[in-house]
């Protein structure tokens, strides 16, 4: 099948001065077809640049097509272009063309937005996301072995004198070694021995930059990671339009989706978390969804309030209203129950332990930027808890 065909392309500039015209692109014809790769290859100023502006639609041709799936670009309006760009073409620009105000998540979501996704565009973008997470995790291994070429550029830097212009490999003593062994040291051939030292160390300063910055890259895609499953929990839990719209609004406030003009819509009450009582009597609080985590935690709760949240899986924030008073044992198991049931981590009907960590709210914090429900804390106590079934509708009764 014909993914792309350059038919009979030409491309005529006009000079500033003088009026001449300058011919950058003459008959160009080609076509690639699915799963083919392709390589543009000539001199500088032959017009590479040109033709790969043209058929990504950011430059207009002055004769000839282009067709992308047998639809003619020229065809489309201009201002529908950005459009057919965001969903139909990818470009890797020679310089990067990222908002420098942007962080590294804005920029990768910035035409996902421009396009207004749903909700459902939620669960298809955690696994690329994640399957990225693995690439950098192995990119970031590659840069432990980033002292290895710093080495050899000091063997290289020792050992100049051997080195005969041509030559694609020299052998060395590696006084690295504690044995003093020969290492075959793979040089090129085209550089002077001083140029074939110096891309090792150039190398070496390269990889050490990039383990700095996957590092970085690799924690932002994590909690990006984290936030969306939180999100795909909150779907999976709402049953009312009105918990479906909570998490709708929270979506639009994070960017992820257009602002809503429903003004209907927009008028509806906000839910109250969901409100429990323990068998001692304690109100026991539930957040619906990660706005309401973070106003019941942040907010409403005071200071000798008990925080508890399922270990290392998204779920709900759960706190139980102390009221100055030291809360019963009885109810920091039921709350902590609860915080499995209003989790990623329950699986009805297993038996299994799941951890939950609990703490007083005093000790929770938010960094800046944090996503909505995600908090820190360090102080807190830790406890393996397997939730009795129908614990909460039990609960629900004596509101």
């Amino acid at each position: 099948m014909t993914l792309l065909e350059v038919k009979a392309l030409k491309k005529t500039y006009t000079t500033r001065l003088g009026g001449h015209l300058v011919p950058a692109l003459t008959n160009v014809s080609f076509s690639v077809e699915e799963g083919e790769y392709l390589a543009i290859m000539g001199e500088s100023g032959c017009g590479k640049t040109t033709l790969l502006n043209i058929v990504a639609s950011l430059d207009q041709p002055t004769g000839g097509q282009v067709l992308l799936e047998g639809k003619d670009l020229g065809s489309i309006p201009e201002r529908n272009l950005a459009d057919f760009r965001r969903k139909n073409l990818g470009f890797v620009f020679q310089d990067f063309n990222l908002l420098d105000t942007f962080s590294i998540r804005d920029n990768i979501y910035l035409p996902l937005v421009l396009s207004g996704v749903n909700h459902g565009e939620m669960a298809r973008r955690l696994a690329p996301l994640a399957k990225k997470l693995a690439i950098q995790e192995k990119e970031l291994e590659a840069t432990y072995d980033r002292e290895r070429l710093r080495q050899l550029g000091d063997i290289l830097t020792a050992n100049l004198h051997r080195i005969v212009k041509g030559q694609t490999t020299v052998q060395c003593e590696d006084f690295y070694d504690e044995e003093m062994r020969p290492v075959d040291i793979p040089i090129s051939p085209i550089l002077s021995p001083n140029q074939n030292a110096a891309k090792y160390y150039k190398d070496y300063a390269r990889m050490k930059n990039a383990e700095k910055e996957l590092t970085k890259q690799l924690e932002l895609g994590r909690l990006e990671l984290d936030y969306l499953k939180s999100v795909l929990e909150e779907l999976n839990r709402a049953g009312t339009e009105g918990e479906l719209e909570e998490i709708r609004r929270e979506l639009q406030e994070g960017g992820y989706l257009r602002p809503d003009t429903d003004r209907k819509r927009m008028k509806q009450a906000k839910l109250p978390p969901m409100r429990f009582e323990s068998t001692d009597g304690y109100p026991i609080y539930v957040g619906r969804n990660n706005r309401q985590n973070d106003k019941l935690t942040l907010h409403t709760a005071r200071g000798k309030d008990l925080w508890f949240h399922v270990q290392k899986a998204p779920g709900s924030h759960v706190v139980v209203m102390s009221r100055g008073e030291d809360i019963p044992d009885t109810t920091r198991q039921e709350a902590a129950e609860l915080a499995v049931i209003y989790s990623s981590a329950y699986k009805a009907g297993t038996g299994a332990k799941v951890a939950v960590d609990t703490t007083e709210v005093k000790n929770i914090w938010k960094a800046n930027g944090a996503k909505p429900g995600m908090v820190l804390y360090e102080v807190y106590t830790t406890v393996y808890i397997t939730p009795r079934d129908g614990l909460e509708e039990q609960l629900k009764q004596k509101k």
